[in-house]
């Protein structure tokens, strides 16, 4: 898995708002932000809170591994395990194994520096969660 990028996580969130055909403000509204915030995203300039990604990823199906790091494709997708190598999405099993690797890099991030710090500890708790909850549904 690649390196964690706030500019390069940024210009995906844009081509991510360009696909939905929202606008800066549009999305806003509909995250619960100010447009400012959301051009600050999209610039790397601040990172996408936790909150936010978890947000997209239930309203839109949006591939967090795709968001964070390039990784696949723009959405995830229920479709045929076929189709789901042809397009890039990860099985279950994979995307936990994806997420255990981006727990890593939110470790790193707390590691690296007083803002990261804080994105790194949400970023992890989601994923805790996230691993938590499906580790509920395969039992």
């Amino acid at each position: 898995m690649g390196r964690f990028e706030p500019r390069a996580c940024g210009r995906r969130l844009s081509a991510l708002r360009r696909k939905l055909k929202l606008s800066q403000k549009e999305l806003a509204e509909i995250v619960g932000r100010t447009t400012s915030a959301v051009a600050h995203w999209e610039t790397g300039r601040y990172v996408i809170p936790t909150e936010i990604l978890a947000k997209l990823i239930e309203l839109y199906r949006v591939n967090p591994l795709w968001l964070l790091f390039g990784e696949g494709s723009m959405f995830l997708d229920s479709t045929s395990t076929e189709k789901v190598k042809e397009k890039g999405i990860y099985s279950v099993t994979e995307l936990k194994g994806k997420f255990l690797l981006i727990r890593e890099t939110a470790e790193d991030m707390i590691k690296s520096g007083e803002y990261q710090t804080s994105a790194g500890r949400k970023l992890k708790k989601l994923l805790d969660e996230l691993l938590s909850d499906e580790d509920e549904r395969i039992k």
